[in-house]
């Protein structure tokens, strides 16, 4: 229902869940159902974003099936506790894109889970692509937190 998808379109996080999650560098969490990156994308002068995926290949809102949606938001809340707890942040903003009007560029459901800070006038600053390094540093930092709390 109200797909956008191109035609033999390659999926990026699918690419990233068949090549074995534990190899991505920015990976943080998975469970049976979902998994958790960084985001490649982060905005100036706020706290880091993280990505809550599914595993299963839904390209939007329309399709997703109410209890994979239900697992998402369980699993947005305990990151974005989890960041709130670990990181010098003021705030957590979510969002999520639905086709082309909607601002989605991966057709592939996914949440973003911001960290924000106050006054960060996040939607007047520039995002910025956040290097592998960094990526890396920051998904053992959240993933060492979490499997020490």
């Amino acid at each position: 229902m109200f797909n956008q998808e191109p035609k033999n379109y390659n999926c990026p996080f699918c690419r990233m869940i068949k090549s074995g999650l534990q190899t991505e560098k920015d990976f943080v969490f998975e469970n049976k159902t979902v998994f958790v990156c960084i985001a490649l994308h982060q905005h100036e002068n706020s706290g880091p974003g993280l990505l809550v995926i599914p595993k299963q290949h839904v390209e939007n809102i329309y399709d997703i099936e109410d209890s994979l949606l239900a697992e998402i938001s369980k699993v947005t809340k305990f990151i974005a506790i989890k960041m709130r707890e670990l990181f010098d942040i003021q705030g957590i903003t979510i969002w999520q894109h639905n086709e082309k009007a909607g601002f989605q560029d991966v057709w592939h459901f996914h949440t973003h889970i911001k960290g924000r800070l106050s006054d960060d006038n996040i939607y007047q600053t520039k995002q910025y692509e956040m290097c592998e390094a960094e990526r890396s540093k920051l998904a053992e930092q959240l993933k060492e937190y979490i499997q020490n709390s």
